[in-house]
């Protein structure tokens, strides 16, 4: 029986690393491939995306290629982006890009590449159909048109729009150059290189930043600087905006129709680059009005959840200190939002560090206290879990107790607990010990004492979603019970799971498994719809079969697991 399930799982395993391998675009119908050094960028499967009959390609220079269909038949032609677009990255790398042309010459479709860019930002680039923007176009058409950048994923959106200019614009002729990409140049001779030589940027006693000269721009509507500040999002502050320009580092006059000045804008990056949220750093946009009071705060492209970030929104805090001097904004004491505080907290601080900066005062960038609180509480339970841990005989009576500590603070009140999306943004990000000290000790002890003493800690004593299990398998004593064949297949799925999960970590696969891990679900306000379903229908089924999900699902608690199994061995 054992060498069958053996096989099962060996085949499961093969299957999936199978689909991944595909996923990730090392895998083709056919051997072609388009490389850029040791990276394979553009397998066949991406080409038969735009070309479903494709069965072999050419190339014909640079990154132009001919693309045929069977009997050598020619179907179009094909630009693949990297060599034009060197240098042009969205928010972590490049993004190249497949371009299809038709027999006519005119786009036929745009495919995004393999890129290292956040999951989420790429599906909202594709769901708000930038890709086909450019459908039915010639390339000197495709080069001069007009693109706006997707709000939420301002940075993917613009290096894949720029990407697609810089090789349109590489194989086309006669652009008009009035329609071409600009950026603003720094030119001695150049009246407006005045207003974008660094200066200084004190703010005296909170008023006005010192500044050179104030001119009007072009007022190119694709204008970007090297920030990736676009003027859609300097819109979405100032909608009389026609341009700006930038008078320090991070720093940006915005300017009307009419040559007027009408405001500031400051980015809280590079100086809020070290601080991190649950994902990584919150970069801002911090409107200021001309009497220096702020006008709104908005969060720029980052890798935060979405669901986090919707979270932080809907609480207000980005209108909190709308109105404020930039002292009063210093000054106010704005609490994190729960069930969201890793990523509220990194917001505050970061918005603190950057108007610091402006007001020439030091900042209190010290942990909020309920952060504190957060992890000194997590520290408690897990005392009181290891009391029981190693004195056996308290759970009797101690054991209800703790299993309601843990789903009320650590559960629904924290929404603190480990999970393997926990482990991944660790490994990924590394870990925000001033935020996250007590959850790193508890990932310690789930570690450590299970080889050193051969019992489960985590899992059995702390876990508020296998305590809300064991409190709903109070309701019946009298569970179900398992054929021993079908609880050893369920073993079986649980440790393919796992495996699973290791392989799309080890491949890289853009692969959210945050989505489908149930222990966000305590945050019911934030929680993706799956987790929560996930969520309910394993409470429901711990009235019936002994906590299942812990039992035949959970990735976390598997890898756990293999930490007795090493001592045991």
């Amino acid at each position: 029986m054992r060498k069958r399930l053996f096989i099962v799982s060996m085949v499961f395993v093969l299957v999936f690393a199978t689909v991944s391998i595909v996923m990730k675009g090392n895998v083709t119908a056919s051997n072609q491939i388009i490389k850029s050094g040791n990276d394979t960028i553009a397998t066949m499967n991406d080409v038969r995306e735009a070309f479903p009959s494709a069965m072999n390609f050419t190339k014909l220079s640079g990154g132009t290629y001919r693309v045929f269909g069977s009997g050598h038949k020619l179907l179009g032609k094909m630009l693949i982006t990297l060599p034009y677009a060197k240098g042009i990255k969205g928010f972590v790398g490049p993004t190249p890009l497949l371009i299809a042309l038709g027999s006519d010459g005119k786009v036929k479709d745009v495919i995004l590449l393999k890129n290292q860019e956040h999951r989420a930002f790429v599906n909202r680039v594709k769901k708000h159909g930038l890709l086909s923007s450019w459908n039915g176009l010639s390339l000197n058409d495709a080069a001069g048109k007009d693109v706006d950048a997707v709000s939420g994923a301002t940075y993917t959106s613009n290096a894949i729009i720029r990407s697609m200019r810089a090789a349109a614009k590489a194989n086309s002729s006669g652009l008009a150059s009035s329609k071409s990409v600009k950026t603003v140049k720094r030119e001695d001779n150049d009246e407006q290189s005045t207003a974008l030589k660094k200066v200084d940027e004190p703010l005296t006693n909170g008023n006005a930043p010192a500044e050179k000269k104030i001119v009007v721009p072009r007022k190119d509507l694709n204008q970007m600087i090297p920030t990736g500040l676009t003027l859609q999002q300097v819109k979405s502050a100032f909608s009389m905006a026609t341009s700006f320009t930038q008078t320090a580092t991070a720093y940006y006059n915005v300017i009307d129709a009419s040559g007027k000045l009408i405001g500031y804008i400051a980015l809280s990056s590079p100086y809020s680059d070290k601080i991190a949220g649950f994902g990584g750093p919150t970069p801002l946009m911090i409107a200021l009005t001309t009497d220096y009071k702020i006008k709104s705060v908005s969060l720029l492209s980052n890798n935060e959840t979405p669901d986090f970030v919707e979270h932080v929104k809907k609480s207000g805090l980005f209108s909190t200190w709308n109105g404020l001097s930039i002292k009063e904004a210093l000054n106010k004491d704005v609490d994190a939002v729960s069930g969201a505080t890793y990523t509220s907290t990194s917001v505050i601080k970061s918005f603190k560090a950057r108007l610091a900066i402006l007001a020439k005062e030091k900042v209190d960038n010290s942990i909020p206290p309920a952060v504190w609180l957060k992890n000194i509480l997590l520290i408690v339970v897990s005392l009181m879990a290891m009391l029981l841990y190693f004195r056996p005989k308290l759970i009797k009576r101690w054991r209800l107790p703790l299993l309601g500590i843990s789903i009320v603070v650590l559960g629904f009140w924290q929404t603190t607990m480990l999970s393997i999306a926990q482990v991944i943004s660790w490994l990924h990000h590394g870990v925000p010990l001033s935020m996250q000290w007590g959850l790193l000790v508890v990932a310690f002890l789930s570690i450590g004492l299970p080889m050193f003493f051969v019992k489960k800690f985590y899992c059995v004593y702390v876990c508020p979603l296998g305590a809300l299990q064991d409190v709903a398998g109070q309701v019946n004593k009298r569970k179900v019970t398992l054929p021993n064949s079908v609880i050893s297949v369920l073993f079986v799925v649980r440790k393919a799971i796992f495996l699973a999960v290791v392989l799309v970590v080890l491949l890289g696969v853009n692969f959210d498994i945050g989505i489908y891990e149930p222990f966000s679900a305590f945050d019911v306000l934030s929680a993706p719809i799956v987790a929560l379903i996930i969520a309910i229908v394993s409470v429901v089924l711990s009235i019936f079969i002994q906590k299942p999900w812990c039992r035949f699902v959970c990735p976390l608690g598997q890898g756990l697991d293999l930490f007795v199994k090493m001592r045991h061995k």
